[in-house]
């Protein structure tokens, strides 16, 4: 009778035993080392950590919401095409990121940069250049619904250290609404006969560049020696303009989002 009962014993502390690690292998992937989240993250681009408290928005459906401890968020286009996600926190780069169909994935993950010195916030809100006039057809048109500021902006700037082995950048963080040729054959909108000029980007009235096609992240270089140093400097930006109409200026409506100089 005892040895009934030892094997009884013995028989069910091995069935706890087996419906334990039944159980960790059954719930193991939201243990603490294991658990992924699903849903979109907001991350620390050095660390990996998720970053509290950072202000995430679709800024031309005016939406927002703000990270969990976990880093998550959730927001929610009402667009199926093109927007622009920013993503603000104090200490860190302002981002942005153009989502092509408007949708937010579970598996975003936005890595943020810590703020640097070197790198010059000129803007980091939503501008609209331009003539407030532009075709349903243009590239992102649904999102140009901010106050118009006309067809350039300038902003002056103060560089500390220059050197001849200096690397500046204009750096843009995204663009939407360029119609040039360019854009057309990228299927960035929607038109037949594209014909706008490019943008341009002058450095103290010096052109250094242009920008040809919408897109995220899209940096120009500046020539160190158009740089003063201890000085004024002035970054310009002009829209381009509609090379098909002869009677009236037509300037291209495009939207900015998030400006920068940055010197290494």
């Amino acid at each position: 009778m005892r040895s009934l009962k030892l094997i009884a014993l013995s028989l069910i502390i091995n069935i706890i035993f087996q419906l334990d690690c039944f159980s960790k292998a059954l719930f193991g992937e939201i243990t603490k080392e294991d658990f992924k989240i699903q849903a979109p993250q907001v991350l620390d681009a050095q660390t990996d950590i998720p970053i509290t408290g950072a202000a995430v928005s679709i800024p031309s459906e005016n939406l927002m919401d703000y990270t969990d401890n976990n880093g998550t968020f959730n927001l929610k286009s009402t667009k199926n095409s093109p927007v622009i996600l920013s993503v603000q926190k104090e200490g860190y780069r302002p981002f942005s990121l153009t989502l092509k169909d408007g949708k937010i994935k579970d598996s975003l993950k936005l890595r943020l940069e810590k703020s640097n010195p070197n790198s010059i916030i000129i803007s980091n809100n939503m501008m609209h250049l331009g003539d407030n006039s532009f075709s349903e057809n243009s590239a992102g048109a649904c999102l140009i619904n901010s106050p118009c500021v006309g067809p350039s902006y300038s902003q002056k700037f103060e560089v500390k250290n220059i050197t001849p082995k200096t690397k500046a950048y204009v750096t843009i963080g995204s663009v939407i609404g360029i119609d040039t040729i360019q854009a057309m054959k990228l299927g960035q909108n929607n038109l037949r006969n594209a014909s706008s000029s490019p943008m341009e980007i002058f450095i103290n009235n010096e052109k250094i560049g242009e920008l040809k096609i919408n897109g995220d992240n899209q940096k120009i270089p500046i020539p160190p020696n158009l740089l003063r140093k201890m000085a004024s400097n002035t970054l310009t930006i002009k829209t381009g303009m509609n090379k098909s109409t002869t009677t009236n200026t037509d300037y291209d409506d495009v939207e900015l989002m998030n400006l920068f100089v940055d010197i290494k």
